[in-house]
């Protein structure tokens, strides 16, 4: 059925090249190729709803079976969708408004490690937050995969999966027991070894340690506490 309109514009009720149009698809094209191209400068195609519940998309057919879909379908959020069999879809990615994505196709959780998927970067490692603060939740890294520095008791390195090592320097006593509180509190006692460099021959000792501390001794052959510089060290735990 055909309408003249004004400036010489035609209306059709039905349009259709190389096939037969029906009520629910009132415009075919049946070919090889198509083509849509600017008179000038640039060319739009838009698809328009009524409202968010709707649909506005491109269905991705085979053999009349749809396998994808790429629209706002049944929201304004836009969505890609798959397909096997025509009838259970997945949506493989779905961008908010705000620009956020999510979807099968992107890491469900900080231990999806499924293969194929997407990394999120609050759930991965980059080198934006590669180094920082370290933190945890039941075991599940929440910071940085590596952290260093240093406080008043010494340098400190702590990794994500809960190793510490921590060092310092003190000058041991010829009267006593010297004591090195850690620059961070272990989990359980570390493990600490002790060192130090002397023109005569020295031998260092540690006490039990405790989680936040170690004692040190330095001794001479003769079984003399000397007063001397020594080099410590604790491996352990900081979760």
């Amino acid at each position: 059925l055909w309408e003249t309109q004004s400036e010489g514009a035609v209306q059709a009720t039905r349009l259709a090249v190389n096939a037969a149009p029906d009520v629910n698809n009132q415009l075919i094209l049946q070919g090889n190729t198509s083509l849509f191209s600017h008179d000038g400068a640039g060319h739009r195609v838009t698809l328009n709803k009524s409202s968010p519940i709707d649909t506005a998309s491109l269905l991705f057919q085979t053999g009349f079976s749809g396998r994808a879909e790429i629209g706002t379908t049944g929201t304004d959020e836009l969505a890609v969708k798959v397909s096997s069999d025509g009838l259970s879809w997945v949506d493989a990615l779905r961008f908010e408004a705000g620009g956020v994505v999510s979807g099968e196709a992107v890491m469900q959780s900080p231990t999806d490690t499924t293969a194929g998927r997407l990394m999120r970067a609050d759930y991965g490692y980059a080198p934006g937050n590669l180094i920082g603060s370290v933190s945890e939740i039941s075991g599940v890294p929440t910071g940085a995969v590596l952290e260093s520095g240093a406080t008043a008791n010494g340098q400190f390195t702590r990794l994500a999966d809960g190793t510490m090592i921590c060092s310092h320097e003190v000058s041991s006593s010829s009267t006593s027991v010297t004591d090195w509180s850690f620059p961070f509190t272990f989990a359980q006692p570390p493990h600490c070894v002790a060192s130090t460099v002397a023109s005569a021959p020295r031998f260092t000792t540690t006490g039990s340690p405790t989680q936040s501390q170690v004692s040190v001794d330095c001794w001479d052959i003769t079984g003399t506490r000397q007063a001397e510089t020594v080099q410590l060290m604790a491996f352990g735990r900081w979760f």
